[in-house]
């Protein structure tokens, strides 16, 4: 096996787990703001 195509394939294993984790905590922001909103516009009610 080749050392640059193994070195090649763990940067693409790493960046893989990196963009999941990223959009995992953007997620989990976006819901915090969800219910930020929804908690304003019941108080405007």
């Amino acid at each position: 096996m080749d050392i640059n195509f193994a070195f090649f394939a763990i940067i693409v294993i790493v960046s893989v787990i990196n963009i999941y984790y990223l959009l995992k905590k953007t997620n989990q922001h976006l819901q915090r703001i969800e219910e930020l909103l929804s908690q304003m516009i019941e108080k405007k009610e």
